[in-house]
């Protein structure tokens, strides 16, 4: 039999705004689980802290000064969240399980109707039409769980937010983040997990944007009018 794993936790809150009710149930239920139930099996939780870095109108200061604590004071993963995500109490057990080094949610972008997450060519991931988990080129940072070990090779900046001349528009540090990381040497493989994906996650704008957002394709708006 295995040993378990022992994890020094690092929950990270990106927050710029007051919390809508949703997040805060949220993250409430997930802290209120770890100290009941714990890690499952196969993980021994020796710590965890909750930072919560308020009127952090730079986003990418924000993620990198979280970053930078946990790395420096010996926590063995970060779990990070933006105050925008409504998620289930289970969800680091979910992420956890799956022992990667980096393994996140897709989740919808506000108001376009577009996954976070792109595959190995650029093109966007519907976890809807997906299970288990994938190996992806790059995904949103609202909810990522990222074992530290495995970038503290990588220095900073993590987070940058830089120009893109082609497409004439900012890369999001989220972009930035997995692209850094996946060109350091050892490379860096970020993983997404569509089930806890399509059936716990929203994104929250106006409402609570999820998989059930995606755009009707145009066959099955034919279908229908037919």
């Amino acid at each position: 039999m295995s040993e378990n794993v022992n994890v020094r936790l690092f929950i990270a809150v990106s927050s710029h705004r007051s919390w809508c009710i949703h997040f805060a149930s949220s993250l409430l239920g997930l802290i209120y689980r770890l100290g009941k139930v714990g890690l499952g099996e196969g993980f021994n939780l020796e710590s965890f802290t909750v930072k919560i870095l308020g009127n952090a109108s730079c986003l990418s200061m924000s993620r990198e000064a979280n970053l930078r604590e946990a790395l420096d004071k010996g926590y063995t993963h970060i779990l990070m969240f933006d105050d925008d995500m409504i998620f289930p109490d289970d969800t680091l057990e979910h992420l956890l399980s799956h022992k990667k080094s980096i393994v996140a949610c897709n989740y919808m972008k506000k108001g376009n109707g577009e996954p976070t997450a792109q595959n190995m060519e650029g093109k966007l991931i519907n976890s809807a039409e997906r299970t288990g988990i994938e190996s992806v080129y790059s995904v949103g940072l609202g909810v990522v769980l990222i074992e530290l070990d495995a970038i503290r090779h990588v220095g900073a900046p993590h987070f940058a937010v830089m120009w893109d001349e082609t497409r004439k528009c900012y890369w999001g540090e989220d972009l930035y983040f997995c692209e850094l990381v996946r060109g350091s040497e050892p490379p860096v493989e970020i993983w997404c997990d569509h089930d806890l994906s399509k059936s716990g996650i929203s994104h929250v704008g106006d409402y609570g944007y999820s998989f059930k957002d995606l755009p009707v394709k145009e066959v099955e708006l034919a279908e229908a009018a037919e």
